[in-house]
């Protein structure tokens, strides 16, 4: 069974200086550090990975990475500007609402909230705003691929939107 959650969000990260001039053609594939082991989801295991996806602003700058664990974790990301992440996540906090939290290499950091798990691909989505106030959303789980080309499934391939920029999804 699949339920919305909805949450307030509050994601405090900082990146870069303000605008981004990047537009499609200027953005080049980041895939964040390769895991120790490989990405699979098995049901239950501290081992189970999945990927994450999402926006940061409304530019074009993303970040991609991998969440590791079942119902806590811990999260390894590289952002589009080169930056390296690492946090931790779980399942529900005290208020029941997962809730993840990464820092940075370049200092910047933050909390994000999920609020809605898409009940065809389980993929499950955040969102909130930086402290600058730009929009920040993130998309999670093994069927990112399915998510996205559910969208636009006229694409040859799918394609996340990160403002001007659309962002290839492996």
């Amino acid at each position: 069974m699949t339920r919305a959650l909805i949450a307030i969000a509050v994601f405090t990260f900082s990146l870069g200086t303000g605008l981004n001039t990047q537009t499609p053609l200027d953005l080049r594939p980041v895939q964040p550090d390769t895991p120790d082991m490989p990405c699979e989801n098995h049901i239950g295991s501290p081992q189970s990975c999945s990927r994450f996806v999402g926006c940061l602003g409304d530019h074009g700058a993303y970040f991609q990475g991998y969440a590791r664990g079942w119902n806590v974790g811990t999260l390894t990301a590289v952002t589009s500007e080169g930056a390296h992440c690492t946090g931790t996540w779980k399942y529900a906090n005290i208020f029941g609402i997962p809730q993840a939290d990464i820092i940075c290499d370049n200092g910047e950091g933050g909390r994000l909230f999920a609020y809605y798990q898409d009940s065809l691909t389980g993929t499950a989505k955040a969102k909130g705003r930086s402290n600058k106030g730009r929009l920040v959303q993130m998309w999670s789980g093994v069927n990112l691929k399915q998510f996205f080309s559910a969208a636009e499934p006229d694409r040859e391939f799918p394609v996340m939107h990160c403002g001007p920029a659309e962002v290839p999804i492996s």
